[in-house]
């Protein structure tokens, strides 16, 4: 028969991800952020917004020392994934330093999107950012299967302009 065995997902910089048995997990302690567990970063930002070390400062002290790189020298460590999730987003600069800021709090009054909604949404900016395009750029860009993006670009179908760029079709 098959052995049942749990893991903890850890993410580290540089997108490495390093699955752990639960009971070496455990071992780790207060050393690792676990991938999934984005409350520290949520809790040290309650007060409001934070520059990337005084982010690091409130994290550190909170889960310990070794998470101190993954926020301050990391983009896609566990500030990616909070603002994957939706939790974080950038703040006020303050003077030539970027913070980052709970979305709850500081967008107050947002508007949330349908899936529809925030669909078309993303692909107008793009166009107005990056068009004339084809199903395919937007795909790309958006990460995206080339079936998604080609039904949200048919939703659009009736408000877009058509080009022909070198040859190809592509909307604007």
């Amino acid at each position: 028969g098959s052995t049942r065995r749990d893991f903890r997902t850890y993410f580290f910089p540089f997108s490495t991800f390093l699955l752990l048995p639960l009971a070496l997990a455990g071992q780790a302690g207060k050393s690792l952020i676990p991938y999934t567990d984005v409350k520290p970063i949520v809790d040290a930002l309650r007060d409001g917004p934070l520059r990337r070390r005084e982010l690091a400062t409130r994290v550190v002290a909170a889960v310990g020392e070794r998470a101190r790189r993954w926020v301050e020298h990391s983009w896609g460590g566990v500030l990616h994934r909070a603002t994957l999730h939706g939790h974080v987003v950038f703040g006020p600069n303050v003077g030539n330093e970027i913070t980052f800021a709970l979305r709850r709090t500081w967008l107050r009054g947002e508007r949330v999107l349908s899936t529809d909604e925030a669909e078309l949404a993303l692909l107008r900016a793009y166009l107005h950012g990056y068009g004339p395009a084809t199903v395919q750029d937007f795909a790309a860009w958006a990460g995206l299967a080339i079936s998604d993006a080609r039904a949200i670009f048919e939703r659009l179908r009736d408000d877009a302009f058509l080009a022909t760029v070198e040859g190809t079709s592509a909307t604007l």
